[in-house]
């Protein structure tokens, strides 16, 4: 009887089992080309395709980890070469700095010099400067001649501790004493408010000369040293009558864009 009645009970244990099985089968996705087995085994696949899944997605976060990790490799790898560039090319700079001064300096070596460079330079019309590096602690005094690569490019005008203000010759108020081509007899060169040109005045009326003419410092007035390269006569009018006798100088194009002077020592 008890034998019976566990027989029972294990019977209707396997029959919810079946029924279970049955109710999952029935759920399943219906497809006429599926087989019986397929079907019934449709749980087990489908647990294994939930697991497969989840490992799929640990995989794909451990690549994009990895993918990260790379970034931010090449990353530090490109701020490192950034860096050596930038080492490269100051180095590169002050070499090309190094070469223009001593080319300067081979330029001028009949001369006593000290090098300088361009702190500010002025923008207006009516006074024309530039503030150097050096000044009084560098032995720089008032009236010192300024030369540049391009020839005379002024005079020291003020001088404090470290620093100067170079009056350019560009400058209006700018007077130099000068000679044209081979000859003797002296002009004047003024700066100019209306024109980056300078000025040619004082021209004696039996001083014959023409565009393209060179013109040096004559030595006479007691500032600028002889023989200084200033420009080159851009226009000239030749006339007998003194005050129709006109010239205007042109300095070098880069005048305005140099950085390295020399000041000449007294």
């Amino acid at each position: 009887m008890r034998k019976n009645k566990q027989s029972e009970i294990i019977g209707t244990i396997l029959a919810l089992i079946l029924l279970i099985v049955l109710i999952i089968i029935y759920n399943a996705p219906q497809n006429g080309s599926k087989s019986f087995f397929e079907r019934l085994t449709y749980p087990v696949r489908k647990i294994n395709f939930n697991l497969k899944y989840k490992n799929s997605n640990i995989d794909e976060y451990g690549n994009l980890q990895d993918v990260k990790n790379k970034i931010n490799e090449l990353e530090k790898e490109n701020e490192k070469l950034k860096a050596e560039a930038e080492v490269k090319n100051t180095l590169l700079e002050d070499n090309k700095k190094l070469s223009e001064l001593l080319n300067l300096k081979n330029k001028y070596k009949e001369f006593d010099v000290i090098p300088a460079e361009i702190k500010y330079t002025s923008d207006n019309n009516f006074s024309d400067f530039v503030i150097i590096n050096i000044g009084k602690n560098d032995g720089i005094e008032e009236d010192m001649v300024v030369v540049s690569e391009s020839g005379l490019y002024g005079k020291i005008e003020e001088v404090y501790e470290n620093e100067s203000k170079v009056k350019s010759i560009t400058d209006p108020t700018s007077k130099v004493s000068a000679v044209i081509g081979k000859n003797q007899e002296t002009v004047i060169v003024n700066g100019s408010i209306d024109s980056k040109n300078l000025i040619v005045n004082m021209i004696p009326d039996d001083l014959n000369f023409s565009k393209g003419d060179l013109v040096f410092t004559s030595g006479v007035g007691g500032i600028y040293p002889k023989g200084i390269f200033i420009g080159n006569i851009s226009k000239a009018s030749n006339s007998k009558n003194i005050s129709d006798k006109k010239a205007e100088l042109s300095v070098k194009k880069d005048f305005n864009e140099v950085q390295n002077l020399l000041v000449i020592k007294k």
